[in-house]
């Protein structure tokens, strides 16, 4: 359940909403939630649509498990990742899905799988691309995401109404642009003194 208490006192009373999400996110007066549920037997997901009010406005049936979501800031677009069952992510048997949404409309803009990728000026397409980690800057119409493939992760920063993105950093993952959209937060793989894999 998603529970709501103000900034200013983090341990006073909590609101609980009548929402239960596995992802939630909330911006501008708009809100996504990603929902796992069962009809019968069958797992079913979605993104429900809320506003500042915690009511929901619109839901969108999603196609995998829930990863990632975030809401421009201005509130009317949201990137969502959802984990599918395909070629590997991470070795894993899975893939994701992002897709970017009208958080007004309920409805899929774009899946970035579509959008054209640059890479030092040049076409960059394989089979095995995955995005997740949308981050908007103000405009809500440029940003930044991490692209995995052949298993190198790779910072891209995209045109939502171009429907196109271009490669701009290497071993970048879940990346976070700050408010004044002038940096980018991200972990990274690295090995420690010990040679254990860890992230940061």
């Amino acid at each position: 359940r998603m529970g709501i208490v103000p900034v200013a006192a983090p341990g006073g009373p909590r609101f609980i909403s009548g929402l239960t999400c596995e992802r939630v996110f909330f911006g501008a007066g708009r809100g996504v939630c990603l929902t796992m549920g069962l009809e019968g037997i069958v797992t079913t997901y979605a993104a429900e649509i809320f506003d500042e009010r915690f009511q929901v406005t619109g839901r969108l049936p999603l196609t995998g498990l829930p990863s990632r979501v975030r809401v421009s800031p201005d509130g009317r677009r949201a990137g969502i990742t959802v984990f599918e069952t395909g070629h590997s992510y991470a070795e894993s048997g899975y893939s994701t899905r992002t897709t970017i949404v009208d958080t007004a409309s309920a409805t899929v803009l774009a899946d970035l799988e579509t959008f054209t990728v640059t890479r030092e000026g040049k076409p960059f397409r394989q089979v095995d691309f995955n995005f997740w980690g949308v981050t908007f800057a103000q405009d809500s119409n440029r940003f930044y995401a991490t692209l995995a493939s052949s298993g190198v992760k790779y910072l891209v920063e995209g045109d939502i109404d171009a429907r196109s993105a271009r490669v701009v950093a290497t071993d970048v993952e879940c990346p976070s642009l700050s408010p004044d959209n002038t940096r980018v937060a991200y972990k990274k793989a690295y090995t420690d003194a010990r040679g254990l894999g860890c992230r940061r």
